[in-house]
C-alpha cells in the first residue's frame, strides 16, 4: 500500500446499492477533508446571494456587476 490514494480508495469496493436500484438523479462527490476554502467561497455566496441578489432586480449584467462589487467593497467584511 504504499500509494498516496489510500484515502481515496474506499474499504470494499463493491456497492452496498444494487445498480439497478440507485438513484440516477443522486450523484455523491468526494471532497478532500482540506476542502476549508471551499466551505469559506460557499459561504461567501451565501451572503451575497441573501443580502443583495435575493431581492434585487437587475436590468442588465452591468448593473449586477456593480451591484457584486460594491457588495464585495463595502458590506462584505
Amino acid at each position: 500500500m504504499g500509494s498516496h490514494a489510500g484515502a481515496w480508495e474506499p474499504e470494499n469496493t463493491g456497492s452496498a446499492i444494487p445498480q439497478e436500484q440507485r438513484n440516477k438523479r443522486v450523484y455523491l462527490h468526494v471532497i478532500p477533508t482540506s476542502s476549508s476554502w471551499l466551505n469559506l467561497v460557499e459561504r461567501f455566496f451565501g451572503v451575497l446571494t441573501d443580502k443583495q441578489l435575493r431581492r434585487g432586480v437587475f436590468t442588465s449584467a452591468d448593473e449586477l456587476e456593480q451591484t457584486i462589487i460594491e457588495f464585495c467593497l463595502f458590506d462584505c467584511c
